[in-house]
Formats: structure tokens, sequence, C-alpha cells
């Protein structure tokens, strides 16, 4: 159950959304948003350390794109 939910990160139709489980962990998803509704983008919960690793390659990533 969902607890909690924060909208942590948000550009370009994306969001990264952080609740606390059933467990009381916090956890993170990758979503999708498109005209004012939110969709999942992916079926993943990403703990702290692989959200900040999954963040730093998008930011490569559109650092190279704009080389």
């Amino acid at each position: 159950m969902q607890i909690f939910k924060d909208i942590l990160y948000e550009e370009d139709e994306h969001a990264i959304i952080g609740f606390i489980n059933s467990s009381g962990n916090l956890e993170f998803s990758l979503y999708k948003t498109l005209d004012g509704g939110v969709i999942t983008l992916e079926d993943k919960v990403y703990q702290q350390e692989k959200l900040l690793e999954l963040l730093k390659c998008e930011l490569a990533s559109c650092m190279d794109i704009n080389k």
C-alpha cells in the first residue's frame, strides 16, 4: 500500500515519485506524465542508490546528445 507519494523529479514529461511501501521503506518509481495524468513508464521500483545511478546515466546521455 502506498502511504505517501511525492514527485521528486519532473522534467520533459517524466517524473520520479517516491513513496513509503507497506514495509515502511522509501521506494522510488519512474513515471511518464501525459495530459495531466501519470502513467507508469517502467514497472520498476528503485532503491535510492539505483535511482542516483539512473539519474547520472540520464544526465550523461543528455550531455552527450548536446555536445
